[in-house]
């Protein structure tokens, strides 16, 4: 099994000096990636690990906050805006029976 310090000979140098140099405050976990990588990178780059993980490859297990494709990407903006430092407003999904008569999609 691969853990964080054994992997880190693939991450360049370059590329961990180009997260601190961006001033990148925080990066994402993936749901479906073992988290030592991240975490060997956030040490290495020296930025923090968001506490949310992002769904990436498919929607999330049946009761998570990403078991549909639409809360998979309310789940994502939510943990990125926050991760960011700025602040999430939830809204309502609209459907075709709760969209408001005058919002109707072109064609």
């Amino acid at each position: 099994m691969w853990d964080g310090s054994s992997i880190l000979y693939l991450i360049s140098p370059t590329y961990l000096k180009s997260i601190r140099d961006a001033g990148v405050p925080v990066i994402f976990a993936e749901t479906t990636i073992n988290p030592a990588l991240i975490e060997a990178v956030a040490k290495e780059a020296k930025v923090k690990v968001s506490d949310r993980e992002l769904f990436s490859d498919g929607i999330g297990e049946p009761g998570t906050e990403g078991d549909t494709y639409p809360k998979m990407l309310i789940a994502n903006t939510k943990s990125i805006v926050q991760g960011l430092g700025g602040r999430f407003t939830a809204f309502q999904l609209q459907t075709p029976s709760t969209r408001p008569s005058g919002l109707v999609p072109s064609r």
